[in-house]
């Protein structure tokens, strides 16, 4: 067996080099990288749940219904929908799509309603106002069973609102 000539040919190994290879992992591992930043944004910034993405505020072309939901949710996680109706007299009529009420859980309305009706379209809840020209808030807290986008059609007095949530697993 020979002896190394030089202290440097006895310290270097042949390995084979590839290049190409080295290159793809390193665009790879930049791109994972970029990846993995832009999910941990899009989290904190709430498109996975509540945050400044999430929250939303919808009101109808006359100001007589006012909603604020979040636009994301999750299945079989609480959500709240927040509503402010307007009063023309002493009671408000809040109508909500039937397709919307029986794909999730109402966990809770408040104030309780006067009166609920329901008919092939759509339940109608009615709410004591205190007066004429006065603002009755409600809030539904309801849990959504399906993935998805989920669509609430909001209806009081002669004004009408459409919302759209999605919904993950």
């Amino acid at each position: 067996m020979a002896k190394p000539s030089t202290e440097r040919e006895a310290s270097t190994l042949e390995l084979k080099e590839d290049r190409e290879f080295e290159e793809r992992e390193r665009l790879v591992r930049r791109v994972g990288t970029w990846l993995l930043c832009a999910f941990l944004v899009a989290a904190l910034a709430g498109l996975f749940g509540s945050g400044p993405l999430s929250a939303a505020a919808a009101r109808s072309s006359d100001s007589a219904v006012e909603a604020r939901y979040e636009r994301f949710a999750r299945n079989r996680a609480t959500t709240v929908l927040d509503l402010s109706l307007h009063a023309a007299a002493g009671r408000v009529h809040l109508e909500l799509n039937r397709a919307f009420v029986e794909t999730v859980k109402v966990e809770q309305l408040t104030p309780e309603p006067a009166a609920i009706s329901a008919s092939a379209a759509r339940y109608v809840y009615e709410f004591a106002a205190a007066g004429p020209d006065s603002i009755v808030r409600v809030v539904l807290r309801y849990r959504p069973e399906t993935l998805g986008w989920l669509t609430v059609v909001i209806t009081s007095a002669r004004s009408r609102l459409r919302l759209r949530q999605l919904v993950y697993p």
